[in-house]
């Protein structure tokens, strides 16, 4: 998949691109996972609308490894997106854009594939992942949860005013 497009053309031709994009490619993307492992799966529609407006659809599909903030270990996520938008030159013309589209910015009428799709995945990354099952519970070389003795934070205080 080439990383820039000309959409003007794409859009004229109805053109439909798909292919999949590396993790390791997707700097940004990589630097907020465990591991720069898999792919992204791309599919992409431009064409042009009644309005005469350059639009395209997205659908992105990956499976990525972020931290669980629980355990601190890697765990499995599904990132899916699809995005129904019109390619803008600019944020007037973003602005103008009806509120059940999305504007996608590009540079005199070039996209590029990989930064879009990137701020893409960006998007689903969750804020917190944690694992479904209860994985904070601190487990023993055993493998059994050991649990932690409450202690008293002004028992000792009590001790003290017993002694005086």
């Amino acid at each position: 998949m080439s990383e820039q497009v000309i959409t003007q053309k794409l859009a004229s031709q109805d053109a439909e691109l798909s292919g999949t994009i590396a993790v390791s490619q997707l700097r940004r993307l990589a630097a907020a996972l465990c591991s720069s492992e898999g792919d992204a799966n791309v599919q992409l529609r431009f064409a042009i609308d009644d309005q005469r407006r350059r639009r395209v659809t997205a659908e992105v599909h990956c499976n990525v490894h972020v931290l669980c903030q629980r355990c601190l270990k890697s765990m499995p996520l599904s990132l899916d997106s699809s995005l129904d938008g019109v390619l803008v030159d600019n944020d007037e013309a973003a602005q103008q854009v009806p509120r059940h589209l999305d504007p996608v910015l590009t540079e005199d009428g070039v996209l590029n594939i990989y930064e879009f799709i990137e701020d893409e995945l960006l998007l689903c990354l969750p804020f917190t992942s944690f694992h479904e099952y209860n994985c904070g519970a601190a487990v023993g070389s055993d493998g059994a949860s050991q649990v932690s003795e409450k202690r008293k934070p002004f028992a000792d205080l009590a001790n003290i005013m017993k002694k005086s």
